[in-house]
């Protein structure tokens, strides 16, 4: 009875222990990565070699564990940066950044600078320590010299003409026209809106092309991007509207107004003066401000300096450069969480807000 009672028990035993040896890694005793025929530099999306002694142990661990063999670099694993044995003694790599290592490659990537970057380079198998190496000065060039001069030159080029176009038109300038008495070689001033629109425009270009130089990754767009985009669109806009709208209303009086002194008979000699004051008014007001210096134009209405405009000028400023710091050190477009978009929008809402009553110069 005792022997029945325990025969169960002891089979459990077997198998438990049978399953734990078969859950053992395999060893990789012996294998190492040389440095005589190892690639010594490299690039995202480019192909290298890597010597390993005895990698007839590491594939065959690699096919008991069901795995490939994985690339290490700086210790960190580089998922789905699998090694194929194209040559005896040798495998291949393709440099790959995806999702799945995104993070890995982050602090070898991030802050580029045009000196190549010095890695310790490895291989091994997935979830486990990479094997010992001899090869631990790989050059990865993050930024490639004739890529960077090409769309450098491409975007200072851009940047250029636009800053030409924008002093000779009035592509960033307040709508309207010079009115007949200003001065000779007066200028129209320039519009707050639109220049927060180009801002916020070339800064969300130059970090687009920044992130594909250096990833290869061309969907670096993200929400809080186009809500900034959208922002700066939907306040340059508003402006536009609130003003156009204020020189109808303002068009309409004149012309009745107008109406009113060539009437017969005509108005007495005190409403007579009322609206040739109140025509005189309404002149200056349909105006268009006139450019004194940047800076002023941007700050500034009939009143003086104006706070709602400085409010809205800072925080440009200060999330622009966040945006650039962001794209730099991190390797991607800043999410602005809602939170941070709200404040922005309530920036641009007091801007177009205070638009209505708002004097021209």
């Amino acid at each position: 009875m005792i022997l029945r009672s325990t025969y169960p028990a002891c089979i459990a035993l077997m198998f438990s222990v049978s399953f734990a040896y078969s859950q053992t890694p395999p060893s990789l005793d012996g294998v190492t990565v040389g440095a005589s025929q190892t690639t010594k530099g490299g690039a995202l999306r480019e192909s290298i070699q890597v010597q390993v002694e005895h990698l007839d142990t590491l594939m065959n661990a690699a096919a008991a564990a069901n795995a490939k063999p994985v690339l290490f670099l700086n210790g960190q694993e580089m998922k789905g940066v699998f090694g194929v044995e194209e040559y005896p003694g040798m495998l291949v790599f393709q440099l790959q950044r995806t999702t799945d290592n995104q993070d890995a490659w982050k602090p070898i990537l991030s802050r580029p600078g045009l000196a190549p970057v010095s890695l310790v380079l490895s291989v091994g198998l997935p979830g486990r320590p990479p094997v010992p190496t001899q090869w631990n000065d790989f050059q990865l060039t993050v930024l490639h010299t004739d890529w960077l001069a090409a769309w450098g030159i491409l975007f200072l080029v851009a940047v250029g003409f636009f800053s030409y176009a924008a002093k000779k038109s009035s592509m960033l300038r307040e709508s309207g026209t010079i009115p007949p008495d200003a001065p000779a070689g007066a200028e129209v001033a320039f519009s707050l809106g639109r220049c927060q629109m180009a801002w916020w425009f070339f800064i969300i270009l130059a970090a687009y092309l920044f992130l594909f130089m250096v990833t290869w990754n061309f969907d670096t767009i993200t929400a809080g991007t186009l809500g900034l985009m959208g922002i700066a669109a939907g306040t340059a806009m508003a402006g536009a509207t609130v003003d156009s709208s204020k020189n109808s209303t303002m068009a309409a009086e004149k012309a009745q107004l107008q109406i009113e002194a060539a009437s017969v008979p005509p108005p007495t000699a005190v409403r007579s003066v009322q609206i040739t004051n109140r025509i005189a008014e309404l002149d200056k007001q349909l105006s268009t401000p006139l450019h004194t210096t940047w800076l002023n134009d941007l700050l500034s209405d009939a009143n003086g300096l104006s706070f709602h405009r400085f409010q809205m000028f800072v925080w440009t400023i200060v999330f622009g450069m966040i945006f650039v710091i962001s794209a730099y050190t991190d390797l991607l477009m800043p999410d602005f969480s809602a939170t941070l978009l709200g404040l922005m929008g309530i920036s641009a809402g007091t801007y177009v807000g205070f638009k209505f009553p708002e004097q021209k110069n």
